[in-house]
């Protein structure tokens, strides 16, 4: 990288957004190297504002924002960075521009000097932004309230992922000791149908189930009751206003046991219930996965010499729901 001699590097990870492009279009760059400067060859092959107005077909690319010379380097194990949206040609021998996720880049022979042109290849972009987190195995995406979400390395994610990543990004907020998220709905208007029918035909079968076993009736009723004096369920019997149409969605519930812990039942509550053809899983979107590589897990506890475990109790039920969101949550 720097003719033959040996360099000292840290490795990052980097989320690039092109300056005037919407958040959701981000690239991002795993195990970007840190050198103390780009090969000298490298300088010189960036084509200024000047070079482009002779050209027509480029003079109403923006001009750049940054100053000569090169800061980063893309390779073509990144293709979405290279991805073109639009192509301004010309005619032949003349430059060609192509926009990217990352603004504009213009290839081609741009000005001559004693008879010989400068670079085979010039690139220019309008400029781009980028976030750098300094740490090895995962890209810090989006910080709430201290804590981060975080994306591996290599995992795949989706526009949807991001679109979820971005709301809760900004309206995480902290009630009472506890996160509140929004629910991450496909649409602003989610347009539930009324599936009440369901729920009361599920607990009429769940009814029936306990009633042929007092004692998981018993300890069903005492985790039921749970829920709402520790204020994980609310009723909902006295609303301040009736709540807007296709808002409200009935989640039915069953009891799961474990073996394990014989004493323990569980109240899960059906998402995928479908109703109509539709569920309310098929009305939120579902995010990427942010659990911790396990590998990772295994070679950390490796690093000192006493590891820790802990359980948070009630997990899910620790999330609280924006009041607005709540009728998408009911059940009998």
């Amino acid at each position: 990288m720097d003719e033959g001699k040996e360099v000292t590097t840290e490795e990052l990870n980097l989320k690039l957004t092109g300056i005037g492009t919407r958040r959701n279009r981000s690239i991002f760059l795993c195990k970007v190297l840190i050198v103390p400067s780009l090969p000298s060859s490298l300088k010189g092959s960036i084509a200024k504002n000047r070079d482009i107005v002779r050209w027509p077909h480029l003079q109403d690319i923006p001009p750049t924002c940054i100053p000569g010379g090169v800061d980063l380097l893309i390779g073509l194990d990144t293709p979405q960075a290279l991805l073109p949206l639009e192509i301004r040609a010309g005619g032949d021998g003349e430059p060609f521009a192509t926009r990217t996720l990352l603004g504009w880049t213009v290839n081609g022979p741009m000005r001559f000097e004693d008879g010989e042109p400068i670079g085979a290849t010039n690139v220019r972009t309008t400029g781009m932004t980028a976030i750098a987190q300094r740490q090895q195995s995962a890209i810090r995406y989006g910080s709430i309230l201290g804590s981060d979400f975080s994306l591996h390395c290599g995992d795949t994610i989706s526009m949807e992922d991001r679109r979820v990543i971005e709301l809760w990004s900004s309206t995480t907020q902290q009630v009472d000791r506890h996160y509140q998220l929004p629910i991450p709905f496909r649409y602003k208007e989610p347009g539930l149908p009324n599936n009440l029918k369901l729920a009361e035909r599920r607990l009429i079968e769940l009814r029936r189930r306990l009633m042929r076993d007092p004692a998981l009736c018993l300890r069903y009723q005492r985790e039921m009751k749970r829920l709402v004096d520790e204020g994980h369920a609310e009723r909902a019997l006295h609303l301040d206003s009736p709540p807007a149409a296709g808002t409200v969605w009935y989640l039915p519930h069953h009891p799961v046991l474990n073996h394990k812990k014989p004493e323990k039942v569980r109240i899960v509550f059906d998402c995928a219930a479908t109703y109509m053809s539709t569920s309310l899983n098929d009305q939120v979107m579902q995010r990427p996965d942010l659990n911790n590589d396990l590998m990772g897990v295994l070679l950390r506890f490796r690093q000192d010499r006493v590891a820790i475990m802990a359980d948070i109790e009630a997990m899910f039920h620790q999330v609280l729901v924006p009041r607005e969101h709540r009728d998408a949550l009911r059940f009998l």
